[in-house]
């Protein structure tokens, strides 16, 4: 009987297909055995390197984050004042840097290496990050050698933390005056936080380079379940039960920091096995009932599947421009489908992060990076371009006076009207107030001239009319190159910071300029000496009343005669005092010069009243006012006879204060005067507030008066104002007669400028107040005006 079944053609055929089924199963059966485990080990490999991956992603991007934030925060001029001021005040300053970026360690360093602001945090009741001062507060630092480099991100250890520092130089000019820092500090909760991330175990340890041992400094899982012995076996791999992987973090003193990712193979392998378990099942039940029909249809599975796979494989090369499509399987084609949208995000997201890369967010022109790159492509074409750096001044006091906002809308503004202009130029914005213009077009003078028409008129925003001042310093290529073209950002800075410093519209860069930074150098440790053995000396600019057309005051103006150097002009060490502190000492210098000068000259019957002017810092206490105050006293001079010239700036940078040592002054008999006025963003209304009785007109609006219709306007409107509220009203930069015509004509009290002399010493001034056509002598006096 069952020999004849088996010759049953029939019987045959089953059993054949029986076999080949079984032959079939098998080798699936061998094939999927071998995938599953290569599965394993794949899983493992990759959730390994997958968390690695994320893990110095975001590490590293903290980093950067910390470099890039402390850089910002040194350009803050506000922080820049209060390195060496009041330490309250500093760490105040530091907290609000601090909180911005939640950092857990902040610290400020003078340039002898004593830390003058030290901020750490700690965990109140309530679980939240509060600020206290850290205990090496006013100690020296104890790694100088940090600091020699332009940034510097290191480890910190302070107080059985450790913290990711990144610290950055606080400039003034191209001077160090201090540095600043940021930290995150490394915890059980920024382990947590990268466990949570990369769904795996988070350890850091610290281990000594010489005896290697290890100590757990923070982890993700709790100390009790990890030994160091367990930490130990994981790290050197001698434990099969964990994946793990290490890397080098830094050093910190004699101990190296290392970060140890890892997890128990058994949790990762979970969905594995359980897959596995119901494979045997699927592979029975196949078994049973599947036959010949489980194979042609396994068949018409793979073909389209191989073929999905092999355009994948394609497209992960790059080949963004292929699309997937498979036929004669609808779900295949909707995961094709699905595959094809998200192959367009992943285009569509590569190119906004490229072009956030390259961009400024707020007007959308390319930024420093995008710069770098072109400035590095013109210098291989080696074609001649001109850099142009403009810089919008006052930008910070418009954000102060009227918001970021409307701040951020003159940005755009003007960047919106560097764009329209018709240079032929490549526009960038480095941030804040600075833009750069490539222009292969080295006609300087026709550049200059379309720029100005642009940024020139006045800025209509939210019903505000706002005047800009501008400042532009150039740079030549290949002219003021030094080793790449990066090298024109520099020089260009430098030119357009000496525009600013002289009040010039434009500056083209000089290599005299770099010269005359180490000549600063000398001046600084130079200065005090100069105020203490006398090497300064007054130059007096007589004042013309325009009434009379007759000299009636004189202005006080410091000069150096340097032993060296000769004579050096305020401007050159002006700014020097102020940075050193030694502001103060200088003016009280010039105001006992000038009113021993206006003592002489009265016993000689010239009656000549003299201006003297002061700075900001006189303005801070009344310990100046006591000063001259006592002065004038003891040499009995009448009120009104001396006058205190205070810059438009230095009264608002305290108004309030300002205001209080002003009227102490007026009250004991000094008449005062705004000087500069027109260069800041004050108004009439403003200065309404202040006791003073004169107001001077910054000589950038009257040198080209007789040219400029604007000015004309300008300067006829401020006289008015002036008069209606009981102001007198003084111009300087007078240079030539018809400016002084116009001047008397439209009722201006005093005129000042080269026109009429420029500022020279006594001994001179008294021979040509003999000789000058605006004088008189009579009955043996020279005329008091």
């Amino acid at each position: 009987m069952t020999l004849s079944i088996m010759k049953s053609l029939q019987s045959r055929i089953f059993i054949l297909f029986i076999f080949l089924l079984l032959c079939v199963q098998l080798m699936s059966f061998y094939s999927t055995y071998q995938a599953n485990n290569k599965s394993e080990v794949a899983q493992l490999n990759n959730k390994l390197l997958t968390a690695k991956q994320v893990f110095e992603a975001q590490f590293i991007s903290r980093s950067y984050y910390l470099s890039a934030y402390a850089k910002t925060v040194a350009r803050d001029h506000a922080l820049k004042s209060l390195i060496e001021d009041d330490v309250k005040s500093l760490l105040s300053a530091l907290d609000n840097h601090r909180k911005r970026i939640d950092a857990n360690f902040a610290i400020a360093i003078n340039t002898s290496g004593k830390i003058v602001g030290e901020l750490v945090t700690f965990k109140n009741n309530n679980n939240e990050n509060k600020p206290k001062v850290g205990i090496e507060q006013g100690k020296q630092f104890k790694h100088l050698d940090w600091l020699e480099t332009e940034t510097s991100e290191q480890l910190y250890p302070l107080s059985n933390n450790l913290y990711q520092l990144s610290l950055a130089p606080l400039k003034s000019g191209t001077r160090i005056i201090g540095w600043i820092g940021f930290g995150y500090v490394l915890n059980e909760d920024l382990a947590n936080e990268l466990a949570k991330i990369t769904n795996v175990n988070v350890s850091f340890l610290l281990k000594n380079k010489i005896n290697h041992n290890l100590s757990l400094l923070a982890s993700s899982q709790s100390i009790d379940v990890f030994s160091n012995t367990l930490l130990s076996e994981i790290l050197s791999n001698k434990n099969e039960s964990y994946i793990a992987s290490q890397f080098y973090l830094g050093t910190v003193d004699s101990d190296e920091l290392i970060a140890l990712v890892f997890k128990s193979k058994v949790d990762i392998l979970k969905s594995v096995k359980a897959d596995w378990g119901q494979f045997v099942l699927l592979f029975l039940l196949t078994l049973l009932f599947s036959l010949i029909s489980a194979y042609v249809i396994s068949a018409s599975i793979t073909r389209p599947v191989k073929s999905l796979i092999t355009q994948v494989k394609s497209i992960a090369q790059g080949n963004y421009d292929k699309t997937v499509s498979i036929e004669n399987s609808h779900e295949l084609m909707q995961l094709a489908n699905e595959f094809n949208h998200m192959k367009t995000s992943v285009v569509t997201r590569e190119k906004m992060i490229s072009h956030r890369a390259y961009h400024d967010p707020l007007t959308d022109l390319p930024n420093r990076n995008s710069l770098i790159k072109t400035l590095k492509y013109k210098q291989e074409r080696a074609t001649p371009f001109v850099v142009f750096q403009v810089n919008i001044r006052r930008i910070k006091e418009v954000n102060d006076t009227l918001g970021h906002k409307i701040g951020d809308k003159v940005i755009i503004e003007v960047a919106n009207r560097l764009k329209l202009s018709q240079l032929q130029c490549e526009l960038f914005h480095l941030g804040a107030d600075e833009f750069i213009l490539l222009s292969e077009d080295l006609s300087i003078e026709n550049s200059l001239s379309v720029l100005s028409q642009n940024l020139e008129p006045l800025f209509e925003i939210n019903n505000l009319s706002l005047h800009l001042q501008y400042a532009i310093g150039t740079a030549l290529f290949p002219d003021h190159i030094d080793t790449d073209a990066t090298d024109l950002l520099k020089k260009s800075d430098v030119a357009m910071q000496y525009a600013k410093k002289n009040k010039k519209l434009h500056q083209l860069y000089d290599r005299q300029f770099d010269f005359n930074t180490v000549e600063r150098l000398h001046l600084i440790n130079s200065l005090k000496t100069a105020i203490e053995q006398d090497q300064l000396v007054l130059f007096y600019q007589p004042k013309m009343s325009l009434n009379t057309m007759k000299i009636s005051h004189v202005e006080a103006l410091v000069r150096w005669k340097h032993p060296i150097n000769g004579l050096i002009p305020p401007d050159a060490f002006i700014s020097i005092a102020e940075q050193t502190g030694q502001m103060d000492s200088l003016t009280r210098w010039v105001t006992k010069e000038a009113i021993t000068q206006y003592l002489i000259w009265q016993k000689k019957n010239i009656n000549i009243k003299i201006a003297i002017n002061i700075s900001a810092e006189n303005l801070k206490d009344k310990s100046y006012s006591d000063f001259v105050i006592a002065l004038k006293n003891d040499n009995n001079i009448a009120d009104h006879e001396i006058t205190l010239e205070v810059t438009e700036d230095a009264v608002l940078s305290d108004p309030a204060q300002a205001t209080e040592v002003l009227t102490y002054l007026k009250s004991h008999g000094f008449k005062l005067s705004i000087d500069d006025y027109g260069t800041g963003y004050s108004s009439l209304a403003q200065l309404k507030q202040l006791p003073v009785q004169e107001l001077k007109i910054d000589k950038s609006f009257v040198q080209q008066l007789m040219q400029n219709k604007d000015d004309q306007i300008i300067v006829r409107s401020t006289i008015e104002l002036a008069h209606n509220m009981g102001l007198s009203v003084v111009a300087e930069g007078i240079e030539d007669e018809r400016t002084l015509l116009w001047l008397k004509e439209h009722n201006c009290e005093l005129a000042q400028g080269y026109f009429i002399s420029r500022p020279i010493e006594a001994h001179l001034f008294e021979t040509w107040l003999k000789e000058c056509p605006y004088a008189l002598e009579k009955e043996g006096k020279w005329l008091s005006l």
